[in-house]
This record gives C-alpha cells, structure tokens and sequence, in this order.
C-alpha cells in the first residue's frame, strides 16, 4: 500500500516524488478511475487513464530524476561555485544526448511504437520541446557567467591538470588583487609536487583525506574545541562516502597542511574562489531559520537579537580555528 503524494507548486522539488509514486501504484489507480461502475469518477480523468499517451508521458517524466539530483547537489553544503561548471554540464550534456538520440526511455519507445504513427510523432516532439525549453532556460543563466565559472573549474576535482594559464586566466577574470605572482608561482609548482608524491602512495587518494580529516577532528576534539566544519557535513557524505567522491575542497586543505612550505598567495586564491556560492540555497536556509525565531509570539524581539541567534544557529559548529 502506497500514499499517492500531492505536487505542490511552491515546492516543486515534489513534482518528481509524486510522479515517481503514481508510476508505483498506476494500476490500482487506473482501475480506480476506469471502473464503470463507479458515476463519480470526472470524465475527463477517466479518458485521460484509459489513453496510452498517458501511460507513455508519466514515464518520459521521469527525465526529471536528472534535473532534481542536480538541484539537490547545488543545494549541499560543500557545493560552491567551483563545482557549478561540472555540474551544469553534466546535466547539459545528459539531456542533450536524449535530444540527439531521441531516446525518452524503454517504455516510452515501446507505447510509441505501438500507437498510431501521428500521435507518436506529436508525442515525440512535445518530449523533444520539453527538454529544448529547460536547456534554453538554464543557458540563459548560464551563458552569463560560464567564461569565469569555466575558469574557476579547473580548481575542483581536476586539480591534476591545473596549470599556470588556468591560475593567471582565473585572476585575470576574477580580478583579484594583492598578489606577489613570483611566490604565487613558486606555491603553486610546490603543491602540484606535493599533490604527485601523495598521488603516488599505495593509499588510495580518498582514504588519505578522510584520515586527515578524522586527525584534525580529534585535534578538535581534544582540545575541546567546537567540530569542526566537517560535522555540518554529516548528512551528506553517505552516499558519498559509498562511491568514495573526492570534495576538492578537502583535498586542497590536505595538501596546504601537509606542504612544508608557506603558501600564503594560493591560499588567498582558493579562500577567495572556495567562498563564491553556487546557489542561493544557504540564504533560503537562513531565511528558514529565520521564520522559527520571529513568529506571531516573538513579534517584539529586534533585529540585533534575531541576528545574533541567526549566527548561533548557522555558525555555532565551526571551529574557531
């Protein structure tokens, strides 16, 4: 037994789980709405579950299992704007290829196949507008910004093939200042020698990070300091520890801890490009936060106040070091 679940509009993240759940249980339901001998069942709902064309949209939708998992991605804590170039295209690239391809999934081609030739041509273009508009729409956003996202990407999980055009390119866009570019070189050569030499080693790379983190966690620990940022993290590295993904921004804090010398300039850089966010997801957690701390019967609190819990709440975990 399956509870069908409700899409809300202003929550369109479950638009997916509610089409994904009708899918589970479509023939009780559809026999649901297709029994004659029930005179309360809407007409139009009852020709709607007695199409095929039905049967084959519901699964095309599921099209949409792409584009949710990359919203919950950009949502995450570790995901900044480092990350947003491999992510949208990815996306990009995995919707383009249905496009090309014309492949909707296994059902759909087997309802298209089987129903008369001119609705499967109209069904097919209707799926090929589908995904045409919501690839217009976010290169629409994209394109703005992808010089410097492009930039700025070589610095997440491609940091074997960073190069030193890739740093220059970077600043060049990004224009920041107050770098000595002689040490900035200098740093930048040291930790790619670094990154080689750990590479090397007969621990895999992922294994390596997390045994740091968990040494610098019970620094933390025995000098009764708060967790560290790694706690806030918590929630999402399951599944991610299950497909051991490299977050290169642990991987970078690894190789400035272990590299034996300073390296002052490439920390300025990767602080500075590290704190650009990918989404607006971390203020709509703030604003969320915000709605349990005034409400009807704490009207009166000021601003000074609300602020004050408002940095306990979100910031109450991370070290002070």
């Amino acid at each position: 037994f399956q509870v069908l679940l409700k899409h809300i509009k202003i929550r369109w993240l479950s638009l997916y789980s509610s089409i994904e759940r009708l899918l589970l249980v479509y023939k009780p339901v559809k026999n649901y709405f297709t029994d004659q001998l029930n005179k309360e069942i809407p007409k139009e709902l009852e020709k709607h579950f007695q199409s095929e064309e039905t049967l084959c949209v519901l699964p095309f939708l599921r099209v949409l299992f792409e584009i949710q998992t990359t919203n919950l991605e950009l949502q995450k804590e570790c995901i900044t704007a480092i990350d947003l170039y491999r992510i949208i295209t990815s996306l990009h690239y995995k919707l383009k290829q249905r496009l090309d391809t014309g492949f909707f999934g296994i059902h759909c081609r087997q309802i298209l196949n089987r129903i008369p030739s001119d609705t499967s041509i109209e069904l097919q273009a209707s799926f090929e507008r589908f995904i045409s508009t919501f690839l217009e729409y976010v290169d629409k956003y994209f394109s703005q910004n992808v010089a410097i996202l492009e930039a700025i990407g070589h610095f997440g999980n491609e940091i074997e093939n960073l190069t030193w055009n890739h740093i220059q390119k970077c600043i060049e866009l990004t224009k920041i200042k107050g770098f000595n570019e002689d040490n900035l070189f200098n740093e930048f050569t040291e930790l790619k020698l670094t990154f080689e030499i750990i590479k090397k080693k007969q621990v895999p790379l992922f294994d390596q990070i997390q045994f740091f983190l968990s040494n610098e966690q019970e620094k933390d620990t025995n000098t009764s300091l708060p967790m560290t940022i790694r706690q806030n993290e918590m929630s999402e590295v399951d599944e991610e520890d299950q497909t051991k993904v490299i977050r290169s921004h642990q991987l970078w804090v690894m190789l400035f801890a272990v590299n034996e010398t300073p390296t002052l300039n490439m920390k300025k850089l990767i602080c500075f490009l590290y704190s650009i966010p990918a989404s607006n997801a971390y203020v709509e957690c703030v604003f969320s936060d915000m709605k349990h701390l005034l409400n009807d019967s704490r009207n009166r609190i000021s601003v000074e106040s609300i602020a004050a819990e408002l940095q306990i709440r979100r910031n109450g975990s991370i070290s002070c070091i």
